[in-house]
């Protein structure tokens, strides 16, 4: 049996979440964590011919039905990230005009010799696109399909807007030609798309000046300068966007974890014990593993959670993007994404040939990426449990598991812990003793060295909870 520590704020003990007495774990998203590098993916593109175009015929589908939103709402919407869709069947867009109006700018755009060359480039040379390549490649594309997009719109919309970028000579002028191909095909790229990363904006704004709607705001403004980038970001959350984090530390924690962490030394540490046991993801299954028994708020039956000691690398492991997907509908994926005219990406036999295996290195493949930070965290010594597709996923406060109250051994109190919450802390540990059975809890104070130079603890005896003993 191993020791884990958890330090927790007592305002989340005590307070409105009340997690001492509902005995639960919280997990939070990467973007809740403190690390900006927390869940970041080293993702690259790469693919046959089949899922290059299906790529771009997502991206003109996209701009199309944000444009045609834009134009046919009386409404005034505000475009975001969030409402760019890759759940749609290309195949079969269910409004007629819709439907229509993307086809027309689809094929421009898709079948213009510029694009097929270049997928033809990148389907036949395997090159891999990461995250900034491919951003220099889409926004160097945008120009051109803005044109095509905002032309097809003059034709049956009434915002003159469309009919100016869609007919201007300026604009034409900045389509990409032999230039950019020979940069995509350059051993450079990398640090081409890094220089235009500085001012990819400007030049976006640019197209604006040039047509004389500068002043244009909102969703023009969206539409010129914001979905190629948010298109790229919204793809990646089709890779893992369900991951949700829990941490733990594997040593009795330091001053400045303390500190940042448990309310400026005034919250607690939790001390849990683990196990070997049965698990709840059999296909990570290792005898080394560390696993707490829990279960889901609306569960009936105990689980095994695991817990892993984090490791601490600046080289991230790399994702292939086309293999990878696991939030797209799967019959969307595999005939819109997949499949093109009857034949299949080799992408589609990696994945559905043998779907099962797919599903098990997906999932282990998830525990690797997120069980990693950058080396400069490494003094937190850290653990994690991570679960996936939770069924309450988008509620923060039903993102909880209820432990065992077997597995909470003890609870430090920091330094400034107010005397008043410790008591609280006290009378409910020994209620919940009393109520599992349990023979004894153990409680200790946090307290700074001076001869150590560190923080170190002391068991608080009288304050133990020991069971009764009959005479």
């Amino acid at each position: 049996m191993e020791r884990l520590f958890r330090l927790r704020k007592t305002e989340s003990l005590l307070g409105a979440h009340q997690e001492l007495e509902n005995q639960e774990i919280f997990f939070a998203s990467p973007d809740e964590l403190n690390d900006p590098l927390e869940g970041f993916l080293n993702i690259f593109w790469q693919g046959d011919r089949i899922v290059w175009r299906s790529f771009f015929k997502y991206y003109i589908y996209n701009l199309s039905a944000m444009t045609y939103c834009v134009a046919a709402s009386s409404e005034e919407l505000k475009l975001s990230r969030k409402d760019i869709n890759f759940n749609v069947d290309l195949r079969c867009v269910p409004n007629p005009i819709l439907r229509k109006f993307y086809a027309d700018c689809g094929n421009d755009f898709v079948n213009s010799a510029l694009v097929m060359e270049l997928v033809d480039y990148l389907s036949s040379s395997g090159k891999k696109l990461f995250r900034d390549e491919l951003a220099y490649v889409l926004n160097s594309l945008h120009v051109m399909a803005l044109k095509i997009v905002f032309l097809q719109a003059s034709k049956i919309f009434v915002d003159p807007v469309f009919g100016v970028v869609g007919n201007s000579p300026a604009v034409e002028a900045e389509i990409p030609g032999r230039t950019f191909l020979d940069a995509v095909a350059s051993d450079q790229l990398s640090t081409i798309a890094n220089l235009h990363k500085v001012n990819a904006y400007e030049s976006s704004i640019l197209i604006l000046r040039k047509v004389a709607l500068a002043e244009r705001k909102g969703n023009i403004l969206y539409l010129v300068t914001g979905i190629q980038f948010d298109y790229i970001e919204r793809l990646i959350e089709l890779v893992y966007d369900d991951v949700y984090i829990s941490c733990f530390m594997m040593d009795f924690p330091k001053a400045p974890m303390w500190g940042y962490y448990a309310d400026g030394h005034k919250g607690c540490c939790l001390i849990f014990s683990t196990e070997q046991t049965t698990y709840l993801d059999d296909y990570i299954k290792k005898t080394t593993d560390r696993v707490m028994r829990v279960k889901r708020l609306s569960g009936k039956n105990w689980i095994s959670m695991k817990v892993s000691q984090v490791k601490y690398s600046n080289a991230y492991p790399e994702v292939c993007f086309f293999s990878s997907v696991g939030h797209v509908v799967k019959g969307v994926y595999q005939d819109s994404w997949l499949s093109e005219s009857g034949n299949r990406s080799y992408h589609y036999e990696r994945r559905y040939s043998n779907h099962e295996a797919w599903r098990d290195k997906y999932y282990a493949e998830a525990h690797r990426l997120f069980f990693q930070k950058a080396s400069t965290w490494g003094g937190e010594n850290e653990a994690r449990a991570i679960i996936m597709n939770f069924p309450e996923q988008r509620s923060v406060s039903d993102r909880k598991l209820m432990y065992h109250f077997d597995n909470l051994q003890g609870i430090i109190f920091g330094a400034k812990t107010p005397v008043s919450e410790k008591y609280k802390i006290m009378e409910i540990i020994h209620r919940k003793c009393r109520e599992n059975n349990r023979d004894q809890f153990k409680f200790y104070q946090a307290f700074f060295s001076h001869v150590a130079g560190e923080m170190e603890m002391v068991e608080l005896v009288g304050m133990n909870y020991s069971a009764p003993t009959n005479i």
